[in-house]
């Protein structure tokens, strides 16, 4: 089992994470009461997703033996008004660098799909709040 993530937020939104010894900001800009001092807690998700797509790809392609040199990803998130739903949509542009064929891009296509993060978003996680 991996080591949980840690979270703390005192008296303002600021809010210090903590895993494996590391340790980093979230905060909200000061139009929504932060101090900007850290990524809003959206965007730190939207970087989780693209950073662990990029992985992936980088990881693939290494067992794989392909040229990938590089991916690059712009993710952003949008609110969309269909019929009658409300509801959010990413969408993740990615550049892949290298002298990959055509049927190895088409697989790297497939493999973005299949980060850890992206399946844990599109299979309905099932979250359990528990208070102390």
């Amino acid at each position: 089992m991996n080591e949980p993530v840690k979270v703390r937020v005192g008296d303002s939104i600021q809010t210090e994470i903590e895993v494996r010894g590391h340790r980093m900001l979230a905060d909200e800009p000061p139009e929504k009461g932060g101090t900007d001092e850290g990524p809003a807690p959206g965007e730190l998700f939207l970087g989780s997703l693209a950073a662990c797509t990029a992985m992936t790809l980088r990881m693939y392609a290494n067992l794989k033996e392909w040229p990938l040199t590089g991916v690059d990803i712009e993710i952003e998130q949008e609110r969309v008004k269909e019929d009658d739903r409300d509801f959010p949509r990413i969408t993740m542009k990615l550049t892949l660098h290298g002298d990959l064929d055509e049927k190895q891009a088409e697989r790297m296509k497939y493999i973005a799909r299949r980060c850890p993060v992206h399946r844990t978003v599109t299979e309905s996680p099932e979250v359990v709040h528990v208070f102390e």
